[in-house]
């Protein structure tokens, strides 16, 4: 099995648990529901990618187990940034919009950009530079989104429910 899979395997394993500081996965536990994610990899293949993350500075052993370290973390949200995406159920216009209304600051460039690009890649229209429409419900993915790059207390995200002057002139039906 080729190597990167696995790591890649691995990572979408701790994406959704990360975030609690402190967590420490029992070696076993995690070897457990890595081969339930994927069934076709041997325990050996896992617990030397295991090794390989650790050794790398992704994993470290602490007492009770193995603990995601602060480049895994950033790894990991990599992973989930990559990973995360928005498909409307349809084309047609919500009259329900979304407001986005964000402040991130410079010191964080790099993650004002990321988020920027992804929720214009959403379709999402700029209004102002830090103030983005959607005309489809997309609120629960921006804000994974927003908690993938740890923005939480730089980001707004309103729903407009009258949003008549919008549909007439940013929407196409």
């Amino acid at each position: 099995m080729k190597t990167s899979g696995i790591t890649e395997i691995i990572f979408r394993a701790l994406n959704n648990t990360i975030y609690d500081i402190g967590v420490i996965f029992g070696r076993g536990s995690l070897t457990q529901k890595l081969r339930k994610l994927e069934p076709g990899y041997k325990e050996w293949e896992i617990n030397r990618a295991l090794s390989r993350l650790e050794r790398d500075g992704f994993l470290e052993k602490r007492k009770g187990g193995i603990s995601v370290t602060t480049r895994g973390k950033e790894r990991v949200s990599k992973y989930a940034y990559k990973h995360l995406s928005f498909n409307p159920p349809s084309k047609k216009c919500n009259p329900e919009w979304i407001l986005i209304i964000f402040d991130i600051p410079e010191s964080k460039r790099n993650l004002r950009k990321l988020f920027r690009e992804k929720i214009k890649e959403w379709n999402c229209t700029k209004i102002q530079q830090s103030v983005f429409i959607s005309p489809f419900d997309c609120g629960k993915e921006i804000w994974k989104l927003v908690i993938i790059l740890r923005i939480q207390p730089f980001v707004r995200v309103f729903k407009i429910l009258d949003s008549e002057k919008l549909l007439s002139k940013y929407c196409k039906n």
